[in-house]
Formats: C-alpha cells, sequence, structure tokens
C-alpha cells in the first residue's frame, strides 16, 4: 500500500515515514509539509493512502477528506495528531462521535485497523476497516460482565482507574492522589487482576463500558 504524509513539522514526517516503511506491506513514497501538495501528489501519482496532520492544512479535518476526495476519489485519508502532553490529547479530541478510542501502541503498528483490506484497497473499506476495528476493540468484552468486576475494585483503585482514563500517567496519578509512585504501581496491578486485563487500554475500555 502505497502512503504519503501530509505533516508540517519535517521531524515527525520523517518520522512516521520510518514507522510506515517498517510495517510490512506499506512503503512511504512522499512526503508534503502542507496538504496541497499532498493532494496534488495524489491526483497524478499511483497512491492508496494520504495521513493527515491536522496542522497541515488551516480549515478544520474534515475538509482534509472531503478536498481529497473531490480530487483524487480513489485515493483513502486518515487524519492523525501528536501530542506529547496527555492532558492536551484529550482536550484536543474532537467531539461528535460516540466515543473515540486513544490507545498506545509501538510506533510499527499504528496503521493495524487497516491492514487486513490491503488487497482490496478501497477507500470506503478502509474507512470501515478502521471503524470496525475500533468497535470491536471497545465491545470486545460482555457489558455486564464488566459492570460486575468493576464492583470488585476498592474505592481507591477506582480513583486510580479514572485518572487513568483520562491518560494520567503514575506520577501525576500519585501526586493528585497523595501516594507514592509504588502504591499506584501497586493498586494498578491489582486493577488489571480483578479486571481480568493486561494492560492500561483493556482496563480503561472496561471503565468505560461500566
Amino acid at each position: 500500500m502505497r502512503v504519503a504524509i501530509a505533516e508540517p513539522d519535517k521531524g515527525i514526517r520523517g518520522a512516521l515515514a520510518n514507522c510506515v516503511n517498517r510495517m510490512a506491506g506499506f512503503e512511504c513514497v512522499a512526503g508534503f509539509a502542507n496538504l496541497t501538495n499532498a493532494v496534488d501528489y495524489a491526483q497524478h501519482h499511483a497512491l492508496h493512502l494520504v495521513l493527515i496532520g491536522q496542522n497541515a492544512a488551516e480549515r478544520p479535518g474534515p475538509f482534509h477528506i472531503e478536498e481529497l476526495r473531490s480530487i483524487a476519489p480513489g485515493v483513502a485519508g486518515l487524519i492523525y495528531s501528536v501530542h506529547e502532553d496527555s492532558e492536551e490529547l484529550f482536550r484536543r479530541t474532537p467531539g461528535g462521535a460516540g466515543y473515540y478510542l486513544l490507545k498506545r501502541v509501538e510506533p510499527t503498528e499504528f496503521l493495524e485497523p487497516i491492514t487486513k483490506v490491503l488487497e482490496a484497497r478501497s477507500p470506503n473499506e478502509i474507512t470501515d476497516a478502521a471503524w470496525q476495528y475500533f468497535k470491536n476493540t471497545v465491545f470486545s468484552s460482555p457489558i455486564g460482565r464488566s459492570t460486575q468486576e468493576l464492583t470488585n475494585l476498592t474505592q481507591r483503585e477506582h480513583e486510580v482507574l479514572a485518572l487513568l482514563s483520562k491518560g494520567q500517567q503514575d506520577k501525576a496519578i500519585a501526586d493528585k492522589l497523595r501516594i507514592s509512585i509504588y502504591t499506584v504501581h501497586v493498586h494498578v496491578r491489582n486493577i488489571f487482576e480483578k479486571l481480568r486485563v493486561h494492560n492500561r487500554t483493556g482496563a480503561v475500555v472496561k471503565y468505560f463500558q461500566k
């Protein structure tokens, strides 16, 4: 799958290109500082996907996709954002959808939702695959069981889990609850055991299913 990147930050653009090229079935063939040049490239070259940074154009995100579709209807587009601060990430997440799943993954796995439709290479199928991936991740466990498991948490574990759901790191949780980082680690381990999950993403998913 041939990929182009529209990202004004040269460092981020290079890092994304490196990640894409390390993924099986993907190749980054071009990178641009703005969306206009990326769209022009998509119009005249064989391309399957454009990764669009939120800062690649002045207009809101949906206009990026509409512009791309109108000029290069056979090319899919995915909008992304990059934030170093977890709080800023949650503040900037756009509203309007039923939910968003903000998930930490390995750098070479961030296009995982669409790897299963490499052969189809249809923009609509790529979009559907991404949606289905997040839907399956969120609803992977029965809601009734999740609610029951949450009742087994202590008050302090509920407080820790609530902060985890906001993207808080261990040190921030320790400072906010006025406990040691070691104690936070103990609570997190207990949360994993009681919710029958193996990572923070799984715990947060169950928290939002309550």
